[in-house]
């Protein structure tokens, strides 16, 4: 069964899970102010897949059996 919705909200969730893990490695490295910038932009960006998400399940309503 294929999903509805597209793909196209979770590229910016696996954009926000890349983002932090190299914010990880940017903290580790002792790079903290850097290390929050990327937290911060990859959170933005995760946020973003929600609305993606709802203008996709408006376009392609579930159809009930």
């Amino acid at each position: 069964m294929r999903r509805e919705g597209g793909m196209a909200w979770r590229v910016p969730l696996m954009i926000a899970v890349a983002a932090m893990l190299l914010a990880a490695v940017a903290a580790v490295f002792g790079q903290e102010a850097v290390a929050d910038v990327i937290v911060t932009v990859g959170f933005a960006i995760g946020v973003l897949s929600v609305p993606i998400w709802m203008i996709g399940s408006l376009r392609n309503p579930r159809k009930e059996a």
